[in-house]
C-alpha cells in the first residue's frame, strides 16, 4: 500500500463532502454566496486519477484474467452502492414526503442499478438515484476497458487503453449527441489516462527526485485551490493538477514510505462510505438547523461547516465499519480462493460526486435531500 494515496483519497473525499455543505450552508442562511468552496469539486478529479494509478499499478505486479478482474472490481463497488440506491428508491417510494427532489421511478432505479447514464426525473444532468454514482459510471466503464485489454499481450495493454480513452474524447464532436455518447466522451475521463500513465512510469522504475516530487505536489495543489469550480476548462483547472498531485505524492514516498498516521488512514479506507453517504447526511443536517432557526452570521456558519463535514465523516467510518468492511469480507471469502495478483482496494469516486454544474453530470445540487 502507498500511503500518500490512502491519504490522499480521505482529502479527496473531505473535499466533496466541504463543497456540498458549503451549498447546503448557504441555503440555511438564505445567502446567495454563503461559504463557497468551489474547490471541492476537485476532488472528484483526485478520485479519477487515483483509480487510474491504483488499477495500472496493481495489475503490473501480477497477472489476472478479465473476468477475474472485473468480478473484484464488482465485490468492491457494487454491493454497498446498491443498499444505499435501494434505500433512497425505498424512501422515494414509501415515504416521498421525507424528499425534496427524489421521486421514485423504475426506469431511472433499474439504470442507476446498472450504472448506466440516463437524465434524472426531477434534477437537469445525468444522475443516478444517488447523486455520486454518476462517477461511479465512469469508474465501471473505466474497469470494463481495462479488464478488455487484458485479452491483448501485456506490452500492448495499457496503450490500447490509453487510445480507447483518447479516441473516445476525440469523437466527441463528430458524433450525434446521445446521452450515452456525450456522458462517456468526456474529457473528464482523460484523468484516468493520467493515472494510468504515472503508474506505468512508476513500474517502469522512473526515479523523480524527492524536491522535484514535492515541488509538483504543492503547485498541484496550489493550482487546483486556485482554478478548481472557477470556469476554466476541467481538465486544465482540475485535471491536471490534480495528475500533478497523485504523482508527486507517489514519487516522493517512493523509497522511503510514509508513516501510517492512524486517522489519515483510516479516512482513506472509508473515503468510499463517506463519498456515498455524506449525501444523506447533510440535507438532515440542514432540516435541523432551519428547524432551530439559527441566525446567519459567519459564526453560525462556520459552526455549520465544521458539524457537516465532521457529521459526514463520522457517518461514513460507521458505515464502513458496520457495513462496507464486513460486506467486503463475506464477498471475499466466498470469492474465488485461486492465487492472483494482489491488488489494493481503492474507492472511486468521490467519492464525491458533483463538479461545476458547467459539464454533464456535474450537479451543483443533491437529489436525496430532504424538506
Amino acid at each position: 500500500m502507498i500511503n500518500s494515496l490512502q491519504y490522499l483519497r480521505g482529502v479527496a473525499a473531505m473535499l466533496v463532502v466541504a463543497f456540498h455543505a458549503a451549498e447546503y450552508m448557504s441555503r440555511v442562511s438564505n445567502s446567495p454566496v454563503g461559504f463557497p468552496f468551489t474547490a471541492g469539486v476537485a476532488g472528484v478529479d483526485v478520485f479519477f486519477v487515483i483509480s487510474g494509478f491504483v488499477i495500472t499499478w496493481s495489475s503490473a505486479r501480477g497477472t489476472i484474467s478479465p473476468l477475474g478482474f472485473i468480478w473484484k472490481r464488482i465485490l468492491r463497488i457494487v454491493p454497498l452502492y446498491w443498499i444505499l440506491t435501494l434505500f433512497v428508491a425505498a424512501v422515494a417510494l414509501l415515504r416521498p414526503d421525507l424528499l425534496s427532489s427524489t421521486v421514485y421511478d423504475g426506469g431511472h432505479l433499474l439504470a442507476s442499478l446498472l450504472f448506466w447514464p440516463i437524465d434524472h426525473p426531477v434534477i437537469e444532468g445525468t444522475l443516478p438515484v444517488l447523486i455520486p454514482g454518476w462517477t461511479l459510471n465512469y469508474e465501471m466503464a473505466f474497469y470494463l476497458v481495462f479488464a478488455l485489454s487484458l485479452f491483448l499481450p501485456k506490452k500492448v495493454q495499457i496503450p490500447a487503453v490509453l487510445a480507447v480513452l483518447v479516441i473516445a474524447v476525440a469523437l466527441r464532436e463528430f458524433i450525434p449527441y446521445r446521452i450515452v455518447t456525450a456522458f462517456y466522451t468526456m474529457p473528464l475521463i482523460l484523468e484516468f489516462g493520467a493515472g494510468v500513465v504515472i503508474a506505468r512510469l512508476y513500474a517502469a522504475g522512473l526515479n523523480v527526485p524527492r524536491p522535484i516530487a514535492a515541488l509538483a505536489f504543492v503547485v498541484g495543489w496550489t493550482a487546483l485551490l486556485a482554478m478548481a469550480g472557477t470556469g476554466i476548462w476541467r481538465s486544465v483547472a482540475s485535471g491536471i493538477p490534480a495528475a500533478m498531485i497523485v504523482g508527486g505524492a507517489v514519487f516522493f514516498e517512493r523509497g522511503r514510505p510514509l508513516p501510517a498516521f492512524r486517522l489519515p488512514m483510516l479516512l482513506g479506507d472509508a473515503s468510499y462510505s463517506i463519498y456515498l453517504c455524506h449525501v444523506l447526511v447533510l440535507p438532515v443536517l440542514a432540516k435541523l438547523w432551519n428547524t432551530l432557526g439559527l441566525p446567519a452570521t459567519t459564526a453560525y456558519e462556520t459552526l455549520f461547516m465544521v458539524l457537516a463535514v465532521g457529521s459526514s465523516l463520522a457517518v461514513g467510518i460507521v458505515v464502513h465499519r458496520l457495513i462496507e468492511r464486513p460486506l467486503l469480507q463475506f464477498f471475499r471469502r466466498g470469492s474465488d480462493r485461486k492465487p492472483r495478483a494482489t491488488e489494493p482496494v481503492i474507492s472511486p469516486s468521490p467519492e464525491s460526486g458533483s463538479g461545476s454544474g458547467s459539464e454533464p453530470g456535474t450537479p451543483l445540487t443533491v437529489a436525496a435531500s430532504t424538506r
